[in-house]
């Protein structure tokens, strides 16, 4: 066998597509299947500045779907795969080009941002996430219902790049009150709705848990918590 022969194999060319959950419009994801595991590794570039992801090697070959994240909205990126298995043995493939989508229009959709200053030495690295929520004037006591659900059943999550750009998002159909990063990467977020619940950054619901006496009633697959009196 050459050289050549013995590096990783694709059984099918890879592909990037728009995430089908629409939750997280910005996250893409890759399609790729080996003939071995492999660590994979891609380098995004808009033009201006290179982004870099990398997934450790999985136990078996085949088909993996693996999330994108950190790309800007409405840009033309080419991305270059690389694989490597437990040899050191690589492969190459690319570039492949996507076009994320625009954010939401409407300051009601999506917030305005101003960068005032971004210093990227003395920020951590990766991506800062935060809760954004809706707000009228006024006492609540004061409003319509409709303005009630304005405010409360709606909220996004908002994923920023040290520059301060954003590179990821997440709509939610409740006020979202606390997040967390789980250990394995996903958030844990609690909603104003008495609901808690993990998502994966691809914007999918992996758990949920509601209040067993919340106002609602129960929750769609979600699991009940017994609150004490």
């Amino acid at each position: 066998m050459s050289e050549t022969d013995s590096t990783p194999q694709f059984l099918k060319a890879p592909e990037v597509l728009r995430n089908p959950n629409p939750r997280a419009p910005l996250a893409a994801i890759l399609k790729i299947s080996t003939d071995r595991p492999v660590r994979v590794m891609v380098r995004m570039t808009d033009g201006t500045r290179d982004t870099r992801v990398e997934w450790p090697a999985e136990s078996v070959e085949g088909e993996r779907i693996l999330p994108l994240v950190g790309m800007k909205p409405d840009r033309l990126y080419l991305l270059h795969l690389r694989v490597v298995d437990g040899a050191g043995k690589a492969r190459d493939f690319g570039p492949i080009e996507y076009r994320t989508p625009p954010v939401p229009a409407g300051q009601s959709n999506f917030p305005r941002f101003h960068l005032v200053r971004s210093v990227p030495g003395r920020i951590e690295g990766g991506i800062t996430i935060f809760t954004v929520r809706r707000r009228l004037q006024g006492r609540g006591i004061y409003m319509t219902p409709k303005q009630r659900d304005f405010m409360t059943k709606w909220s996004m999550l908002v994923g920023i790049d040290p520059d301060g750009e954003v590179v990821w998002t997440y709509k939610a159909d409740a006020r979202i009150a606390g997040i967390e990063i789980l250990p394995n990467g996903n958030i844990f977020y609690h909603s104003v709705a008495f609901r808690s619940v993990e998502i994966d950054m691809l914007g999918n619901e992996v758990r949920a848990f509601y209040a067993s006496r919340r106002p609602q009633g129960p929750a769609k697959n979600s699991i009940p918590v017994e609150i004490g009196r």
